[in-house]
């Protein structure tokens, strides 16, 4: 994080001021580049302190692929089978995996650098960190599993309650996706690799 500081305040040192003080004259036909930074400046939120541009344009392009996968899996809007979409959406259905790698890993250097940095222990670390994922986590699995109650038909939970009940237990300790554990929530493997990173990046 801090070298992200360090090279977003030796850019500004160094980058002449670009700023307009208003949209460009109708009649000047600016150049392209001037009305971009303009829609840039007028659009775009306050870059916090730390951000690095490059990385976020690659977040963004993960996020793309991710939201291009999971869409290539709704059935209803898969097109004909040998036609041209079809063929675009089985190509970005295979590399949308490669999105949620990148997030794993500009996660991973981040959390890392923010690891060897910071004066909080690392007892501390993980107490913050597991409240970022456990409310929301706990709230989703509760819901899931009163819907289960509901509706018995479409549940994923064993009918033995015991069986049912370490399997909601081994979600909530995030084993699916470390074990061959089918998650109750679809997505939540990647929470487990993440937050077996926090365990074993002392190790580091």
């Amino acid at each position: 994080m801090e070298l992200g500081e360090e090279l977003g305040e030796s850019s500004q040192e160094r980058r002449p001021s670009t700023r307009m003080s208003g949209p460009p004259a109708p009649g000047s036909k600016p150049a392209l580049g001037a009305a971009f930074r303009w829609l840039v400046e007028k659009l775009e939120p306050p870059r916090a302190a730390g951000r690095i541009p490059s990385v976020e344009g690659v977040r963004a392009l993960a996020a793309t692929l991710v939201f291009l996968y999971h869409m290539g899996s709704v059935r209803a809007l898969s097109p004909e089978s040998g036609s041209v979409s079809a063929a675009l959406l089985s190509l970005l259905h295979t590399l949308g995996p490669l999105g949620t790698n990148c997030f794993l890993v500009i996660s991973g250097c981040f959390v890392y650098g923010s690891l060897m940095h910071s004066t909080v222990s690392y007892s501390g670390f993980l107490w913050r960190r597991a409240l970022r994922i456990y409310p929301l986590l706990l709230i989703v699995l509760s819901l899931y599993v009163v819907l289960s109650l509901c509706f018995p038909s479409a549940s994923r939970l064993p009918q033995d309650p015991w069986r049912a009940l370490t399997y909601v237990a081994a979600n909530a300790v995030l084993l699916p996706g470390l074990l061959a554990i089918p998650p109750i929530i679809g997505v939540s493997w990647t929470l487990s690799f993440i937050f077996a990173f926090y365990l074993v990046s002392p190790l580091w």
